[in-house]
């Protein structure tokens, strides 16, 4: 076996061609155990990614916030000596440990991004290593992360060899690349700009570097030579300016992408990485967002990180799933709202034109014994650390147009608008190009540090009334107009509560209806549609995410259900008022089939152009327009039973309605069909 697998070895080498880089994937072969289980004894084996909480999901044990071991035996040919050798982690949640052969190689504290340490130093070469990784998910408080989203715990994105000459592009810059490109000025007629390049140059040498471009049609643009003496300071990186005339530049509608190489040689070392990039400029304002100098609306909603079936070992497939959802609902913006996905999400983005905000893990979440901020260098370390992470990650990505620093902190101790302002700074100093925001539920200094804000809104669902909505929009257009503001909201709802009334939610409680939520975004969307003030709209969030320190274990916020099956009647609120690609006709509360002996109203929805007609078994009842895509019916007086069909054009919906009764009959397949029909549909 080891033969074969030298022989792999060696093949992947020479096929490197001059690159001189082999990567090998390490996703197969771990033994996993416990750490309260004591003994390795106990291991069992696993693939990568892995958690250990995917069960919990299905109700086999309680969500687990521990610690666990991974081992794994790694084979290294002794021909290999003399390379430098990295391991590297798309993602960990949240802290892990890297021992290799006994030695301690690496730690690294923070879910969502990625992290490479070297291993050389520690490595036999003709002989087999051990890998042992201790990962925990367990609280701490020198940890920057989300308390309410489930963090599931594990190595949950996979593992990479990378084997290297002695002189190469350095993968360990905060886990990148290590190649960034920058383009600072940017126009239609030119782009100017420079590539920040991070070596590996062990001992003083003379070190050739090139630099080339490629044009979205795969067209050598420039290609640049550098010669770095022995005298080059090897600590800091290396800048290449380049300017490309008649750019074709990325946006939403032509998602343009370019092709950088980087390659280094020096006696008997060589290497070679190339990343994709887009050229485009970002610019957040009090008039707006502008993306090449024209202003876009954002009709944003926030992604979560888990699915049943997945938990967070999401794949390609399931980015590409929420990313179709959150298309077919009209939206053009997508946030991470508490650390990056991982990057064939924005790999995606990149290539179809979503736009992308990333927010750091700092945030306070809805319950009061919550803190947000330790105030310990470490913890202050941490996020720093993290938000560098974050942006060097995804600089390349323009796709990722802004920044969030945090989100609902609240307090005015001048050590934490300090600590912000430090966020701030530290986000530019690597990413001097894209504006940062912060969301806020709150007054005070904290919002007046970054580009913008998100004032996040929740009028009406705990405390005051959805009216007060008007108020604040007419205080933010009178006082804060020299804001660059925009609006982030959500309210739970879960589709199969149907109660006939539905009251104030309490602290705690398990009773959120579907119809609820509803009523809260269909007022929301009808004050704020035709605002201008706004640069954008953000929906919190696309699906319902897991939440352990829910009583049911769910976040039910979430336009469509945590199993992304069951569109709730909001989903199809949003996509009547933004998808302009392809019309919406929807009868809601469908779902509401046995009802009271009182007089009802019926609800539709439907995008603009289209003409809605209602019957009610049979006879046309009139609809008025209440608000941008919303009609409603006066009070009705209902039989027993009946059938509500809504028409326009080739479009249609239908219900069925009981008053009344206390018969509990089945609802007919063919209309659970149309309840929960797919958004392609």
């Amino acid at each position: 076996m080891k033969r074969i697998l030298l022989l792999l070895l060696t093949l992947a080498a020479l096929t490197g061609g001059a690159q001189a880089r082999t990567t090998r994937p390490l996703d197969d072969g771990w033994s996993f155990f416990f750490v309260h289980e004591n003994s390795g004894d106990r291991a069992r084996p696993v693939s990568l990614p892995h958690t250990w909480n995917f069960d919990a999901l299905a109700g086999v044990y309680p969500y687990q916030r521990t610690q666990a071991i991974y081992t794994r035996s790694l084979y290294i040919p002794a021909d290999w000596s003399g390379k430098r050798l990295f391991l590297r982690f798309a993602g960990v949640e949240n802290a892990a440990d890297l021992f290799v052969n006994g030695n301690h190689a690496g730690n690294h504290v923070g879910a969502g991004v990625a992290f490479t340490f070297e291993i050389t130093d520690f490595i036999r070469f003709g002989a087999d290593n051990q890998l042992l990784v201790l990962v925990a998910n367990t609280p701490r408080s020198d940890l920057m992360a989300a308390t309410e989203r489930n963090l599931y715990g594990g190595i949950v994105r996979g593992v990479e060899l990378l084997v290297t000459d002695p002189v190469a592009v350095s993968p360990l810059y905060l886990g990148t690349d290590g190649l960034l490109i920058h383009a600072a000025e940017i126009s239609e007629e030119r782009v100017e700009g420079y590539a920040e390049l991070h070596l590996l140059i062990p001992t003083p040498r003379t070190v050739e570097v090139t630099l080339r471009a490629f044009d979205p049609q795969n067209r050598l643009l420039f290609r640049q030579h550098r010669t770095l003496k022995s005298s080059y300071d090897r600590s800091k990186p290396l800048s290449i300016p380049f300017s490309i005339l008649q750019p074709q530049l990325w946006s939403p509608e032509t998602p343009a992408l370019y092709r950088f190489e980087a390659e280094v040689s020096a006696a008997e070392s060589s290497d070679r990485v190339e990343v994709t990039t887009g050229l485009r400029s970002v610019e957040l304002t009090p008039q707006g967002l502008f993306l090449n100098g024209e202003r876009i609306d954002l009709r944003g909603v926030s992604l979560a990180y888990d699915r049943p079936d997945v938990a967070s070992l999401w794949s390609d497939s399931e980015a590409a799933a929420d990313l179709e959802l959150a298309r077919d609902l009209g939206a053009n913006a997508v946030c991470s709202p508490a650390a990056p996905h991982l990057q064939a999400l924005y790999d995606r983005c990149d290539r179809e034109g979503m736009l992308v905000r990333i927010d750091l893990p700092f945030l306070r979440t809805s319950f009061l014994s919550d803190m947000s901020y330790f105030a310990s260098p470490a913890f202050e370390q941490n996020g720093e650390r993290l938000l560098q992470e974050i942006v060097a990650q995804h600089i390349n990505h323009p796709s990722v147009v802004m920044w969030g620093l945090f989100s609902d902190l609240r307090g005015v101790d001048k050590h934490l608008t300090d600590y912000v302002d430090r966020l701030n700074r530290a986000a530019r100093a690597v990413d001097p190009s894209r504006p940062t925001v912060v969301t806020s539920s709150e007054n005070g200094p904290l919002n007046f540090l970054s580009d913008g804000v998100i004032w996040r809104q929740q009028a009406g669902w705990t405390r005051g009334l959805v009216e007060d909505v008007n108020f604040w929009l007419e205080k933010l257009a009178g006082e804060w107009s020299h804001l660059a503001s925009a609006v982030c909201y959500g309210f739970e709802g879960f589709a199969d509560q149907q109660p006939d009334r539905y009251e104030r939610p309490t602290r705690g409680t398990l009773e959120l209806p579907e119809r609820r939520q509803t009523r809260f975004h269909e007022e929301y969307a009808s004050r704020l549609a035709a605002d201008s003030l706004l640069w954008g709209w953000w929906i919190d969030g696309l699906s319902d995410y897991g939440s352990a320190r829910r009583g049911g274990g769910l976040n039910g916020s979430g336009l469509v259900s945590f199993d992304r099956r069951t569109r709730k009647d909001a989903y199809y609120l949003y996509r009547a008022l933004w998808n302009r690609r392809e019309p919406t006709l929807h009868l809601a509360e469908k779902r509401w089939v046995e009802r009271p002996a009182a007089p009802q109203r019926l609800t539709v929805y439907a995008s603009e152009g289209l003409e809605p007609l209602l019957t009610v078994n049979g006879d046309t009842v009139a609809l008025e327009r209440y608000a941008p895509a919303i009609y409603r019916t006066a009070e009705l007086e209902l039989g027993r039973e009946s059938e509500a069909v809504v028409t326009a054009g080739a479009l249609r919906d239908r219900a069925l309605i009981r008053c009344g009764s206390d018969l509990k009959r089945p609802v007919p397949t063919d209309l659970l069909q149309t309840i929960n029909r797919s958004p392609k549909d």
